[in-house]
């Protein structure tokens, strides 16, 4: 972040984040009783002091916090109410991520070289609060993750059981099409778990042993286990930049290079996988299918049926966007295009086939 933004900018924008980090670590601590979050709160309100006075310093002034950051922070805080703290947490772990870029930015800039050492303060806090909340829901952040893989599955279905169920109407009747629906949906739902099983349970066998090495690789050639690193973030896509940093905190600090272990790991349950890829997958079908089993008339059940699969659509896009920090709004319009062009071709597919197969139930 740092290297594409101005040092202004940087500041501005670190300043801001650091006091609504302050405002949602207290009402963590309001919400749960747990003192850890009010000592958060109050390491981050330091931060937002020194980036104030460092402002001023440089003349810029203490910036006010924008309606949209506020209305943010709310809605950070509806979500706490709504999933846990937990959830809150961890979309607070990308926010100190983009910090620590921020910070060693800063810490590298010219403009900056008069308060090195105050940077280098937020710096190390920040890889600190990473490290913390890391231990704190690592845990909680794989059953997301698992969670996110089965909701990808659930779109598979929204959009290919969507399409399939419309294209029969349209060639047989409603109720049949409804019918086909729910076979297909049981047959994909059975698939799609011996597949989540089968490749997690390689993944766990190939992870534990990869870790295993890279432990004793630590313990006993930092220099060989930083450059297996590099290799590894690179061939994920980080930048050189970010790659550059993450490799100097690791060296600097033992504790992380267990935490790049451990993240390189996979500690998901094959039988847990299976059973979220499944119930996912035939929960996704069901918007679809549900109004032709009604044995709606199509001019309703077509409609309907799109509705409910856009609806779904949209949540599922939600909580997509809001665990991995992609762009709602692209996101969810390249879901629907998809769906909608898949349901076209297969409403006149449907129509082809009826009137050149004289098909008549």
């Amino acid at each position: 972040m740092g290297s594409l933004m101005k040092c202004p900018d940087v500041l501005i924008n670190s300043f801001i984040d650091e006091v609504l980090s302050a405002e949602l670590y207290r009402f963590m601590a309001k919400t749960t009783g747990n003192k850890v979050f009010e000592n958060l709160a109050l390491i981050e309100e330091k931060h937002a002091g020194i980036l104030s006075r460092i402002m001023r310093e440089k003349g810029l002034g203490t910036p006010s916090i924008s309606l949209s950051a506020r209305l943010r922070a709310r809605w950070l805080k509806l979500l706490s109410r709504l999933f846990g703290y937990r959830f809150l947490m961890l979309l607070m772990e990308r926010s100190e991520v983009d910090a620590v870029v921020g910070y060693w930015g800063l810490l590298n800039d010219p403009l900056m070289q008069n308060h090195r050492d105050d940077i280098a303060e937020l710096l190390r806090d920040e890889v600190i609060h990473e490290v913390e909340l890391y231990e704190a829901i690592h845990g909680y952040k794989i059953r997301v993750e698992n969670m996110k893989d089965a909701v990808y599955g659930m779109i598979d279905a929204l959009i290919e059981i969507e399409a399939g169920v419309i294209g029969i109407a349209m060639a047989t009747e409603p109720l049949v099409a409804g019918i086909a629906g729910l076979i297909s949906s049981i047959a994909g739902s059975l698939s799609m778990s011996v597949g989540a099983y089968l490749s997690t349970k390689s993944e766990s066998n190939a992870s534990e042993s990869s870790r295993l090495v890279d432990q004793v690789m630590s313990s006993v050639d930092m220099d060989v286990f930083i450059k297996k690193v590099e290799e590894r973030l690179i061939g994920k896509g980080l930048s050189k930049g970010d790659v550059t940093l993450i490799s100097k905190l690791v060296r600097e600090n033992p504790v992380l290079a267990n935490l790049v272990i451990e993240q390189d790991g996979s500690d998901t349950s094959p039988i847990g996988a299976a059973k979220s890829a499944g119930v996912f997958y035939i929960l996704g079908a069901l918007g679809p299918v549900l109004p032709f089993l009604l044995n709606l008339p199509i001019y309703y059940a077509i409609p309907l049926s799109i509705t409910l699969t856009l609806l779904l659509l949209f949540l599922l896009t939600l909580f997509i966007t809001l665990t991995s920090g992609g762009r709602f709004t692209r996101m969810f319009m390249e879901y629907t295009g998809l769906t909608l062009i898949a349901t076209f071709m297969t409403f006149f597919m449907g129509l082809i086939v009826k009137r050149y197969f004289n098909l008549e139930i």
